[in-house]
């Protein structure tokens, strides 16, 4: 058995209260980001927990938003898979205990970020999509999720081995990155040179051969039973 890891899929933990605080040095780039949101939107966005009542217009604006992307470029099998996932968590969103961020501008839905607590404190932030026109909307509902609490710890998963993505979390300074091992039961392959192959292959035509001519010469007074241990031990001489 061998056990391998791949980065593409190693991830990213935050610790809430930091992300919260956003008062280390090397957070310094986000805290600007996240000030420069609000400076720019501050008077026209508001930022709210998903409810019940807010289910119908996330799934208006996630519509909306595939629209948008299909307008720039066609709509990728594995975005399509996602919306798939999407809606059934949005159908089925009090039973999987879901929760999260919603972002609006006046009534009109801009962006949300959807997920769920795991064993061990950590929020899983399963889902998040912005409307691009509002830059670092993204780190604004990251800290939001983590200014209310939702959990210890924030998992915003994998990069899938995007460079653009693993960049941008990475520049978020994660707690811990957290690998995923694979176990692989190795098959060891039966190797043979030439000569062993004919070997075996000999054996086989050598047994075959003596059965044939065992039960051609034995009486058919003989018990079956008799015919049958008389074949295999002969045949277990032979393969010795």
């Amino acid at each position: 058995v061998s056990v391998a890891t791949d980065r593409d899929w190693t991830e990213y933990l935050y610790d809430c209260r930091d992300m919260a605080a956003m008062d280390k040095a090397e957070l310094g780039k986000l805290r600007r980001d996240i000030q420069r949101f609000w400076r720019c939107y501050g008077h026209m966005v508001t930022m709210s927990p998903v409810s019940i009542q807010d289910l119908p217009q996330l799934r208006e604006f996630h519509a909306r938003w595939c629209q948008d992307y299909v307008r720039e470029q066609k709509l990728p099998e594995s975005l399509a898979a996602e919306s798939e996932a999407i809606y059934d968590c949005l159908n089925n969103f009090e039973v999987l205990g879901l929760s999260g961020i919603i972002a609006r501008d006046g009534a009109t839905v801009i962006g949300y970020a959807l997920g769920t607590v795991l064993p061990g404190e950590a929020f899983d932030v399963m889902f998040m999509k912005t409307t691009r026109s509002y830059s670092q909307m993204n780190k604004a509902l990251i800290h939001e999720l983590s200014r209310r609490h939702v959990a210890a710890m924030l998992n915003l998963e994998e990069d899938l081995g995007l460079p653009g993505l693993r960049q941008s979390k990475l520049q978020l300074q994660p707690a811990m990155l957290l690998d995923k091992y694979t176990a692989i039961r190795e098959k060891q392959p039966l190797s043979l040179n030439r000569l062993q192959a004919n070997l075996c292959l000999l054996t086989v035509v050598l047994c075959w051969a003596f059965e044939v001519i065992i039960l051609k010469n034995i009486p058919d007074s003989v018990p079956g039973l008799a015919v049958t241990s008389l074949t295999n031990l002969i045949g277990g001489i032979v393969l010795t």
